[in-house]
């Protein structure tokens, strides 16, 4: 089904901001009540073409900064591309002024899109214009900063900047609650699955689940959960090869972590074969991209909770923060990442197996402070090993000490992980 578009034929009046503002979202309003998915509206539609030294106004410029914040909140449900004056707050022009672009803005569900692979640093929810030869006003020293002369001052080439931003929704999960494809910023909310209610969580992710169905399977709730298909994008080229050769060399490490806890429990080694022959495990990538706005509060990036099953195989960005992990004497404690090395979590299954002697880990991913200059974003893999979809989960018998009553009731363990996942849904 091909999109939806509407072009915003618009009468902008220079110098007149807030009519202008109040025109564009009364074209958003109508443009999603007709079922709209991309509207368009002129450059500078917001300001005008306003006398050059008005320019200079820096309350007039944030003022503008500002409203198109608010275009950006009425996307909700829709994309919005418009055209606006741009700031960037860390730097400043060549007058000494702050640095401003005519920019290209794109919104989607009421935030910012982001382009990933921009120089550090850049503001990457706008595209300042390239500026065509007969174009020269928006080039002018005195009043903005174009995109030939930012290249030149960071060393980089004029391409660096030419970013796509990105299209995700083309493998959006088709519905609250499916587990594959791209889920969105507020999606999700984790700390509902320890019935906690807070915010929807401040991160995205791509998610992918088995990479075959198991030969004879009929269970009608695993064929449409664990076994639902992965939703590909075309794009990047080899995105999907990659995505699954790294699937199968996690499956195979979750395998030979899972002999070795065999072993530290005192058990065969090959006590758990069985258990996860056919898992129903997903790998997720996970952004936490830059935080535009406060949060609301009690929003975290990733709610406190715990995953669902054996363990997870955590690799997160380098130099990244924000990782916390629920200490036993009660109080959160940083996980700084190690080159090379993945964070290993004990998931609840693997709780209920061993009767609590090895406790599924409570943990969250908490915001960055609010002066911390730049991107700040956070990104990981994350893969959850699942045992079997039948698999029923009962407390091993060498974990039970003399007269000890198994904590938890069995429990199988994909409508364990389906009855999690879809508390978490926003």
């Amino acid at each position: 089904e091909l999109p939806r578009i509407a072009l915003a034929q618009m009468n902008v009046r220079p110098g007149l901001p807030e009519a202008n503002l109040a025109t564009m979202l009364a074209f958003i309003d109508r443009a999603r009540a007709a079922g709209v998915d991309l509207i368009a509206f002129p450059e500078m539609c917001l300001s005008g073409y306003i006398l050059g030294d008005l320019w200079d106004v820096e309350a007039l410029v944030r003022d503008l900064a500002a409203m198109s914040d608010e275009v950006c909140a009425a996307s909700v449900g829709m994309t919005v591309l418009f055209g606006n004056v741009a700031v960037d707050t860390n730097e400043v022009g060549e007058d000494g002024r702050l640095r401003k672009f005519n920019a290209v803005h794109v919104c989607h569900d009421g935030r910012y899109v982001q382009r990933p692979g921009l120089p550090d640093a850049y503001p990457s929810h706008i595209q300042p214009k390239t500026l065509h030869p007969n174009y020269r006003y928006f080039d002018d020293d005195r009043y903005f900063y174009s995109l030939r002369k930012l290249a030149l001052a960071r060393g980089e080439p004029l391409s660096a900047f030419h970013q796509p931003f990105e299209v995700k929704q083309g493998v959006k999960a088709p519905y609250p609650g499916y587990p594959y494809g791209y889920l969105g910023p507020d999606s999700e909310a984790l700390a509902k699955s320890r019935n906690v209610d807070t915010p929807p969580d401040l991160k995205e992710s791509f998610n992918g689940g088995p990479l075959k169905i198991p030969e004879g399977l009929a269970d009608a709730e695993a064929l449409a959960f664990c076994y639902a298909p992965t939703i590909w994008p075309d794009e990047p080229a080899g995105f999907r090869r990659a995505w699954e050769d790294y699937y199968r060399a996690m499956e195979d490490l979750a395998a030979r972590i899972m002999r070795l806890f065999a072993l530290a429990l005192d058990l065969p080694e090959d006590t758990f074969d069985d258990a996860i022959d056919q898992p129903v495990s997903a790998l997720r990538a996970l952004n936490y991209p830059a935080q535009d706005r406060p949060p609301q509060p009690g929003q975290l990036r990733a709610g406190a909770h715990s995953d669902y099953g054996s363990l997870t195989i955590l690799l997160p960005q380098k130099g990244s923060g924000g990782l916390e992990i629920f200490s036993p004497e009660g109080d959160w404690r940083p996980v700084p990442p190690v080159d090379g090395a993945f964070v290993i979590n004990i998931g609840d299954l693997m709780a209920r197996w061993t009767n609590d002697r090895w406790v599924s880990t409570l943990h969250r991913v908490v915001n960055p402070d609010a002066g911390q200059r730049g991107t700040a974003r956070r990104q990981s893999f994350a893969f959850f090993h699942q045992p079997n979809w039948e698999k029923e989960i009962v407390c091993l018998p060498s974990c039970l000490r003399p007269g000890e009553a198994p904590r938890y009731e069995p429990v199988r363990s994909g409508p364990y992980l389906m009855g999690k996942f879809k508390a978490t849904a926003s």
